[in-house]
């Protein structure tokens, strides 16, 4: 099963568990809702996207195009005149073969050095241009060599090769390739997903796991503009900013909104209450608080019930899970229907015995002891579905020794 807007789950939509449309706050587990557009729903799947089917790395070739930038091109522009007009000079001075001349010509430029014997006849004026161009070529082999060292270092090779070829689309950019970041890549790739990660430390565990699943990783600053067009986010579907800093997720998101608005942006916020303020006053995509996702799961985990989600629904958060219903419980001969609770809980299937779940259960049958059943609420309606399907306590019998 997988939660979701409701333009990405694919039909039939089993239950919605939020709508987005009918508040500032999303109104959880509604009842008697028609229009489904832009509701969290539950499904089956998501809707197939067109996107292109993998983001590939740069590799070699796009690394030594980029090592071979504009300055480089333009000191070699240089020398190429200078090996024409020396060409040509050459064989018309010294009156030889044009092929003898080009030899000569490049040669000088390139340091490569000259016959001394061929401008030996030469007039004064021939040796000195001669000179010339072969001190310009030194200059010039030293500068090309400065450059490329530079460029080389500058951008560090593996750098370059781990970045986006081509122009990709509808992909997902990650920022921030921290713990939490290479577990996103992880999932995303599983799900197949197309992906681009962005971190500005090269030794973050993010940006080796990337390197292991063949993920394209831009390095740099994600609140930079630069460094976001190189991840393509013109023609990306959605952002992730989840670097470990509130400030800088929500300066990236900013960017972001502003080169594409069609993005769907998710930030990551440690301070609940900046996040609450962030969403709704700056309308810049989803601020998800780690403390208010994190909670629930912790209770989960005291609680013993390993098998759970939260779905996020704006400034709140649904728990999707399964409760045993124990003997001698308050739940016990009550209709199924009977536990659900508007805008609290809300039952979404039934498993009795050693067979499958019933997603679409009969809400009239009473429960029996021993039944699990898949709900969706919020913390509160969870917490009364527990103490209704929980065994009641019974304390030590206590008496008195007759004499």
């Amino acid at each position: 099963m997988v939660a979701g807007p409701a333009d990405l789950i694919r039909d039939p939509h089993l239950t919605v568990l939020a709508d987005t449309t009918s508040s500032a706050t999303p109104v959880l587990l509604p009842d008697g809702i028609s229009d489904h557009s832009d509701d969290i729903v539950l499904g089956v799947g998501v809707q197939p996207v067109w996107r292109t089917k993998d983001v590939r790395r740069a590799g070699w070739l796009m690394a030594t195009r980029d090592v071979l930038d504009r300055r480089v091109r333009a000191i070699a522009a240089v020398m190429a005149g200078l090996v024409i007009a020396g060409t040509a000079l050459t064989h018309w001075i010294a009156n030889i073969d044009w092929i003898r001349a080009l030899y000569l010509a490049a040669g000088a430029v390139t340091s490569a050095g000259i016959e001394d014997d061929t401008f030996s006849n030469a007039s004064p004026g021939a040796k000195i241009a001669a000179v010339v161009v072969q001190l310009t070529g030194i200059v010039l082999m030293a500068l090309l060599t400065a450059v490329i060292v530079d460029s080389l270092i500058g951008a560090r090779l593996s750098r370059v090769i781990g970045g986006v070829r081509g122009r990709p689309r509808n992909h997902v950019i990650v920022c921030g390739l921290g713990t939490v970041g290479a577990r996103v890549l992880e999932i995303l790739v599983e799900r197949g997903v197309a992906v681009v990660g962005v971190e500005h430390n090269e030794d973050a565990p993010g940006v080796q796991t990337a390197h292991r699943l063949r993920i394209p990783v831009i390095i740099g600053d994600s609140s930079n503009e630069e460094t976001l067009r190189s991840a393509g986010v013109e023609r990306c579907q959605s952002v992730l900013a989840i670097t470990d800093g509130d400030i800088t997720n929500l300066e990236s998101a900013m960017v972001v909104h502003e080169l594409n608005k069609d993005a769907r942006i998710t930030m990551r916020m440690f301070d609940h209450d900046l996040a609450q303020r962030v969403e709704r006053q700056l309308g810049l995509g989803h601020s998800r608080s780690v403390s208010m996702l994190v909670a629930p799961a912790i209770a989960a985990a005291v609680a013993n019930r390993r098998s759970q989600t939260t779905v996020p629904a704006g400034r709140r958060v649904l728990l999707l899970t399964e409760v045993a219903v124990e003997r001698d419980s308050v739940a016990v001969g009550k209709r199924l229907g009977e536990l659900d609770e508007t805008g609290g809980l809300r039952v979404l299937a039934r498993l009795e015995g050693g067979g499958p779940w019933d997603w679409t259960p009969a809400f009239g049958k009473p429960v029996t002891a021993g039944t699990r059943i898949a709900v969706a609420g919020t913390r509160s309606g969870l917490a009364r579905l527990l103490l209704a399907t929980r065994a009641p306590h019974r304390s030590g019998a206590s008496g008195r020794i007759e004499p």
